[in-house]
């Protein structure tokens, strides 16, 4: 068995590293997610009224915050799939594969919450109220659980990365820490 030499290690590193745009990517899916968050109006299951009546009144700005939320899924699903990838490029392919398929469903479950609040917003100028809170609570109650088993399905992909590399500040490619 031979050890690999130090510039082999170097470039291991180097080749699992993320680049410039990855990094950007990294941080910047998530403020955009942010921005998107401050400006929606949020659900409230036991207000569905209220919830019309904020979405009408601020339609523009909820629109534009649902519009960033549904980008923001998109572009973090793409980071899952970096991070993945470097649980990969470290030899942990079930891991790496467990942790793409999961977090792409939760991303897709976060975008389905986001295209239905759109819906929402265009129902909220209606006239028919009382149908409006009639289709909500239908929706909620049936089939608009499989958004949120996608959703949670994510969380379990998030956690389990999580799980499964204890030390995400540490190379993952097996050379120890930070500062070797």
């Amino acid at each position: 068995m031979t050890l690999p030499t130090q510039d082999h290690d170097l470039l291991r590193r180097r080749q699992t590293a993320l680049g410039r745009p990855a990094a950007v990517l990294l941080v910047g899916a998530p403020l955009v997610m942010a921005a998107g968050r401050v400006l929606l109006v949020p659900y409230d299951h036991q207000d569905w009224n209220g919830v019309l009546d904020a979405m009408a009144a601020h339609r523009g700005r909820s629109d534009g915050g649902w519009l960033l939320a549904v980008a923001a899924s998109g572009l973090l699903s793409l980071t899952a799939a970096l991070l993945s990838r470097r649980l990969h490029d470290s030899g942990r392919t079930g891991a790496a594969a467990f942790a793409a398929v999961t977090t792409a469903l939760g991303w897709a479950g976060c975008a389905g919450f986001a295209t239905a609040a759109l819906l929402v917003s265009v129902m909220a100028g209606a006239p028919d109220r009382p149908g409006q809170l009639q289709v909500m609570a239908n929706f909620n109650d049936g089939p608009g659980n499989v958004v949120f088993l996608l959703a949670l399905t994510g969380a379990l992909g998030y956690a389990g990365k999580r799980l499964l590399n204890p030390f995400p500040y540490s190379n993952m490619n097996g050379g120890g820490n930070l500062d070797d």
